[in-house]
Formats: structure tokens, sequence, C-alpha cells
């Protein structure tokens, strides 16, 4: 069977397991989309070189990946999703330097998040999409009802509850509410983009909400 392309539809924070979150890969033709466990390092990796004007002070992994890859002449041409075996999903960088192409094997996390910071195609096995997609028309969190924006603003007002001057530090040395805010900006980080927050604030705005829109304007400040 041939490929078929990919896009990054969402990150979503895995309620069932731990310090994971769930990649959403979506077939650019369809509704089918292939959900991947990925580690929180990951997903704030790709969840941040995917929001203009965002760029950490320091390089990121994947940054720095990038940077050496360009000083190497080394161009990401693409990223393939090869194989599913007991769960995972595994994935090969298609590399192009001074003419000659090669295939380098990657997590699929770490490939995903250099495909996005090099804007390169993404694709996987149709096979694959077949065993694993599944059908989703999964709105953004503005379409959701009003139950799950009324949680979304709970959960904010704990974040801001606990929020500290430097939630960043490594987390050894985070205090029990540091770790619990950054926790919580993480599992909101991973639900909603800024684009996200910034339509409820608007919204809020609009209907002269002026306390949730205060809520929402610190939030938008930390992000």
């Amino acid at each position: 069977m041939g490929l078929v392309r990919l896009q990054v539809d969402r990150i979503q924070y895995n309620e069932t397991q731990t310090g994971a979150y769930i990649l959403f890969l979506k077939h650019v033709s369809t509704n089918k989309t292939i959900p991947i466990v990925i580690g929180g390092i990951e997903a704030h990796s790709i969840a941040i070189s995917m929001e203009e004007g965002i760029k950490p002070r320091r390089p990121l992994t994947h940054d720095l990946m990038k940077n050496l890859m360009e000083l190497y002449n080394i161009q990401l041409n693409k990223v393939i999703i090869d194989n599913f075996e007991e769960g995972i999903f595994y994935a090969k960088l298609i590399t192009i330097q001074n003419g000659k192409m090669l295939s380098i094997d990657s997590r699929t996390s770490d490939a995903i998040a250099l495909a996005v910071r090099f804007d390169s195609p993404i694709f996987c096995k149709s096979e694959i999409l077949d065993e694993t997609g599944i059908e989703s028309d999964a709105p953004s969190i503005i379409e959701k009802d009003i139950a799950d924006e009324e949680e979304l603003m709970e959960v904010i007002q704990q974040a801001l509850d606990t929020i500290t001057e430097d939630i960043n530090k490594p987390t050894g040395e985070l205090s029990e509410i540091e770790k619990l805010s950054k926790e919580l900006f993480g599992k909101i980080n991973a639900i909603v983009t800024k684009s996200d927050i910034q339509k409820l604030l608007q919204a809020a705005i609009d209907e002269e909400q002026y306390e949730k829109a205060a809520k929402l304007k610190r939030y938008l400040e930390l992000m």
C-alpha cells in the first residue's frame, strides 16, 4: 500500500496516564485521525513550535537539533510513520544532505517535533491509518458546550491561584504548589491554543463579563 499525508490536528492531555499527552494526526482528505500517546516534554515542544510569536528564551532540544541539521546542510524532506507494533508507532526522518537522501530511525514524537519546525510533510502507510485511525470531527474549545467552557475557567482559576513567578525552572527544584501550577498550566495549554483564549476573552468583553475577562487576560499574559 501507499502513503497518506497527515497533519497535526491537536494535542490533548491524557486523563488516564499521568504526565502523558495525546497527539492527534489527521488525514488531510478525511476525518480519520491517528491518536499517539507522547510525553509532556515532546507535547510542549510540538505545541510551542506551532504558536506564532512564541519563542523560548533558550533553544529547546528540537530547536537545537534543527539548528545543527541546518549548520551541516541537512534538510528534513519528510517524516514517514512506517510501522505500528504492540501499540507503538515507529517513524523515519527522510533527510537530504548535498543531494544525498538518508533515512533515519526516530521516535514518532521527535519526528513530528522536527517536522513542524522544518514545515516538512508528514506521511504514514495507508494500512497504519486503516488500523489505528478513528473518525474525528472534534470541535475547538470555542465550539464546545458551555459546561466545557465552565470547566476550563475553573482550571484557569486554579492555575492563577497557584501561579508563582518561575514555574519554568527544573521540576526537581519546584515546591509542591509550583508543581501543581505547572501541571495545571500544562493541562490548559494542551487543550486550548492562545487563539482560543483570545476568542474567549473577546466574547467575555462583548458580554460584559469583566471578571471572567480579567482572568482570561491574566492567563494570556502568562502563556
